[in-house]
């Protein structure tokens, strides 16, 4: 080999700038010569279009489509699910028989997309008969997969038959589950996105994994309370306020849990969680207070939720890999890779993350976009998560930004990684928060009756100032785009929670009147309040004919009206549908409620989504905190505890103020002994131990990828 010659003295001191001379040479080069031209024409040869056609995609793939079209539709909350469910009467071997058998099922689907053809040996001439005998053959499958109920709904003296009632109103849903799935199956199906094969493939492994999945949950759906749920969107450092909001929370279940005159005996805690970003991780602590079987334990869950989120900075949470500037224009494999990882994140969770959490009575849902398919991911630590580890990468997914971080690549979900394939990638398992900033539909979708969203977003889109130059009007297209997303998420999951419960109220009447043996016109069998109310204790003690519609329930008198600044997010909320006191009208109220918590305009807006410092991270966390207190009677009546000034007596009105107003421990007493390095972490240096948030966990391992 040549041996290099030595630098002469001629490249004096210009010699080391060389490369970044020459750089800025190349630049200034570029700016002559392409010009603004080429942005168009690189947008009309396609530099945008996207690379994936789904007509073209591989038999993995489709049939992929259709196992979560099936999944989404029938993994509904049902009296008769998990190991609490009585022996006769489990939801989970219905499912199982579909999954052995799902001709059946893509006959119903084929009927819906097509009608009459080889699949579909329909006998009908007018779109009405078809209907008819689509509705035929799926109490036909239901009955077979199913069976039916045996015996009156009503007993002696006017008693619910418990058995028979709660069995009539699962068998009820789970046709109407069916009904769903095969109507979203008909419509791809017929679009020509999937084929029979596909759809039996799919729908197979739906049916399989929804039985376990069912089969194994550890809350089921409850006669005397409503099936309550938590939705806490991200934000990154600004999603602190959220933890506060969630703190405050937690602190009014904690306390009348704790007080035998207000709890009863009740376990008030959330059944169902879902998270996006630092949502994600909010629920995740939530999960852990939920593992609590003391008071004391549950009072040591809610100091552990202002650590978590107020005492850690920037380099405590996060390390960078140094490398030029040019990494972020890679390609192939090394341009997924991110300039960021979050190791101290990592820590925190497998500190706090045990095994309690996956056999506590609450669900949780963590969010994540895979990054090849553009596919949202709600996975629940009751199906896909069976290991602490996998809810650690999971939260963890679901808080990553694309470039900025390096992403999970490894998660129970999705189509397998082929290296063999010569365009295959690894999958990328990113923030979930590209396709849902405020995830309801998945507790939606499994039957959330009661449902409080925290949001760390301003109420209104505001700012009329001038943008100065492209780089801001990109922050604003970000702003809009995600405040557009955010309103999707919750129209969304508001019209198919409204539509679903509907169909099923009108099913039930359908159901009633097909067997005289359930509900005889001569019982004092009320159908009016088993389909159309939760007054199902009732509904046992009609005397003649059947009873109006029932009005709304008497409303709360709502806390102390907060300051004008509020007035923006209460406009917001009610046009979403997220205000409490704007009951829906009956019969859809008794089954489906959601009230919001948003960020307001106030002096913690100033602050950077990224500035993770923990003097700005507690005021943050105050701010919500406080307005968790003004929210506080509101929340307290959508979770079933006493809050009506009007009814409660002195004394519970004064422990309900201090339960509303819990004090943030003083810094030095939360974060003492805590230290933060100056400037970056570089990823060569391990996480700080001070990260431990919960003591030093045992090695967690990898999260198996095997379903």
């Amino acid at each position: 080999m040549r041996p290099r010659p030595a630098r002469t003295s001629s490249s004096g001191r210009f010699g080391r700038a060389g490369p970044l001379l020459l750089g800025a040479l190349t630049v200034g080069a570029a700016s002559c010569i392409v010009r603004t031209d080429f942005v168009p024409a690189a947008f009309n040869n396609g530099a945008l279009d996207s690379k994936g056609d789904p007509f073209r995609e591989p038999a993995a793939v489709r049939a992929e489509v259709v196992e979560r079209l099936v999944w989404d539709e029938v993994i509904d909350g049902y009296f008769g699910q998990g190991s609490g469910s009585a022996p006769g009467h489990q939801v989970a071997p219905w499912l199982q028989r579909v999954a052995q058998s799902p001709t059946g099922f893509l006959e119903i689907a084929s009927c819906a997309a097509f009608g009459a053809g080889p699949r579909c040996a329909l006998a009908a001439t007018t779109p009405e008969q078809g209907r008819e005998e689509i509705k035929t053959r799926l109490r036909a499958l239901t009955a077979v997969t199913a069976g039916e109920a045996v015996g009156p709904m009503c007993e002696g003296f006017g008693r619910p038959n418990w058995p028979v009632f709660e069995r009539v109103l699962d068998e009820i849903r789970f046709r109407q589950a069916i009904a769903r799935a095969a109507r979203s199956v008909g419509e791809v199906l017929q679009e020509g996105l999937v084929d029979e094969t596909a759809v039996l493939q799919g729908a197979e492994r739906a049916f399989q994994h929804a039985a376990q999945y069912i089969g194994d949950r550890r809350w089921r759906r409850e006669r005397d309370r409503h099936t309550t749920g938590l939705v806490v969107k991200g934000g990154a450092a600004t999603g602190i306020f959220s933890a506060g909001v969630v703190w405050s929370v937690l602190h009014l279940i904690h306390g009348c849990m704790s007080d035998p005159t207000c709890g009863k005996g009740r376990d008030l805690r959330f059944k169902l969680l879902s998270g996006t970003s630092t949502g994600a991780m909010i629920t995740t602590a939530v999960d852990r207070f939920n593992s609590a079987t003391t008071a004391a334990e549950r009072r040591a869950g809610l100091d552990d939720i202002p650590k978590w989120f107020t005492c850690y900075s920037l380099t405590d949470l996060f390390c960078v890999r140094s490398a030029p500037i040019t990494r972020l224009f890679d390609i192939g494999d090394a341009a997924q890779k991110g300039v960021l990882e979050f190791d101290g994140i990592r820590k925190v969770l497998s500190s706090c993350v045990d095994e309690r959490m996956q056999k506590n009575r609450s669900e949780l849902i963590l969010n994540t976009v895979e990054f090849r398919t553009g596919a949202l991911y709600a996975l629940s630590d009751q199906a896909e998560l069976r290991s602490p580890a996998c809810v650690v990468e999971a939260a963890l997914a679901s808080s990553l930004l694309p470039v900025i971080a390096n992403p999970v690549v490894q998660l129970p979900v999705g189509l397998p990684y082929d290296p063999t394939q010569l365009d295959a990638t690894e999958p990328s398992f990113l923030d979930g928060g590209i396709r849902s900033e405020i995830p309801l539909m998945p507790l939606a979708r499994r039957g959330a009756e009661r449902v409080l969203v925290v949001s760390s977003a301003n109420s209104i889109l505001g700012g009329t100032h001038r943008l100065r130059n492209a780089l801001e009007i990109a922050q604003r297209y970000i702003d809009v785009s995600v405040g557009g997303v955010t309103e999707s998420d919750l129209v969304h999951a508001k019209r198919h929670a409204e539509s679903v419960r509907q169909a099923e109220i009108e099913a039930c009447r359908e159901r009633l009147r097909e067997g005289d043996a359930l509900c005889p016109p001569d019982s004092p069998c009320d159908a009016h309040k088993i389909c159309e109310t939760r007054a199902w204790s009732d509904a046992c003690s009609r005397s003649q004919g059947l009873p109006p519609p029932s009005a709304p329930e008497e409303l709360a008198s709502p806390p102390p009206a907060p300051a004008a600044e509020d007035a923006n997010e209460a406009q917001r909320v009610k046009r979403l549908g997220l205000d409490d006191t704007d009951v829906l009208a009956p019969p859809i109220e008794p089954f489906w409620r959601v009230m919001g918590v948003f960020r307001n305009e106030s002096s913690v807006d100033s602050l950077n989504g990224y500035n993770f410092e923990p003097a700005e991270l507690r005021r943050l966390f105050r701010a919500g905190a406080e307005q968790g207190r003004l929210r506080c009677l509101d929340i307290a009546r959508l979770l079933g505890i006493p809050s009506d000034p009007s009814t409660v007596d002195a004394a519970m009105e004064a422990k309900l103020v201090r339960w509303c107003s819990p004090e943030l421990p003083k810094n030095e007493a939360l974060c003492g002994g805590i230290t933060h390095a100056e400037g970056f972490r570089s990823c060569d240096q391990p996480a700080p131990d001070t990260l431990n948030a919960c003591g030093v966990a045992p090695p967690l391992g990898a999260c198996q990828t095997s379903r």
